[in-house]
């Protein structure tokens, strides 16, 4: 299992990268942009813990560690891979993938694609005042 959090700045804290950021967007041309906000992504892998305790322990974490309440907030998010469901390792899916065809190498990621939202994923946010 992944948990993946991004801390963002809070919308009433200014965050001049993000204006640099669309500002150089800007200069290349490209003026549909009308905002950006810059943060940071963490992922973490997980093993040996359920979803229940992993999310009370990272909660704390994310709010003691990982952002600053103050000026952040965070969001939470939990995917379940494929190893825990016990799928085959990448190496052995990329060798059973080759007797394929392209077109069914294409059926197959678009029903994992559409599969993963509503069982694959399981999210949480949390925003901290």
């Amino acid at each position: 299992m992944k948990a993946l959090i991004a801390v963002m700045p809070k919308r009433t804290v200014l965050d001049p990268q993000g204006e640099a950021v669309k500002e150089a967007i800007h200069h290349l041309g490209f003026e549909a942009v009308v905002d950006a906000r810059v943060g940071k992504f963490i992922e973490l892998k997980l093993d040996g813990i359920g979803e229940a305790e992993a999310r009370r322990r990272l909660e704390v974490i994310c709010h003691e560690l990982l952002s600053n309440p103050v000026i952040e907030e965070y969001s939470l998010l939990f995917e379940r891979g494929a190893e825990a469901k016990g799928a085959a390792p990448k190496a052995a899916r990329g060798a059973r993938r080759g007797s394929k065809g392209v077109k069914a190498r294409a059926a197959a990621k678009a029903a994992r694609k559409s599969a993963k939202p509503g069982k694959a994923m399981a999210k949480g946010r949390r925003a901290r005042r």
